[in-house]
């Protein structure tokens, strides 16, 4: 999966940029609390490209300690995925970039992301 158009930034490349698990907007998520994201903790961030891509993995790692039972399900049609990530923009201004995502090995094709 990538996120693109994101440019005017001055974090430079990083093959592991940390990925981290929040609430969607508006706090509500419909990702159960006991499974993890089913993506790497990590991302490829390319400055150049103004590109971060992200490994989908084919299923997800049930997170309770006793029981490391994988469910294979990968991301779920309707369901609410929040992530972060740190990126710092340059040091001149700019207007809202045109942000996209993408995704590979599937049909989904190249979905815009609303600027807020």
């Amino acid at each position: 999966m990538t996120l693109s158009g994101l440019f005017g930034v001055s974090t430079p490349d990083d093959p592991a940029l940390p990925i981290l698990r929040v609430p969607p907007v508006g706090g509500v998520s419909t990702l159960p609390a006991n499974l993890s994201l089913p993506l790497n903790d990590t991302g490829v961030w390319n400055r150049t490209a103004g590109t971060l891509t992200l490994a989908v993995f084919p299923s997800r790692l049930l997170v309770d300690p006793g029981n490391s039972t994988l469910v294979p399900t990968g991301v779920e049609a309707g369901v609410y995925y929040g992530l972060a990530f740190n990126l710092t923009n340059g040091v001149e201004g700019q207007l809202a970039q045109s942000v996209a995502i993408e995704a590979s090995g599937t049909t989904l094709s190249r979905v815009p992301v609303p600027n807020p």
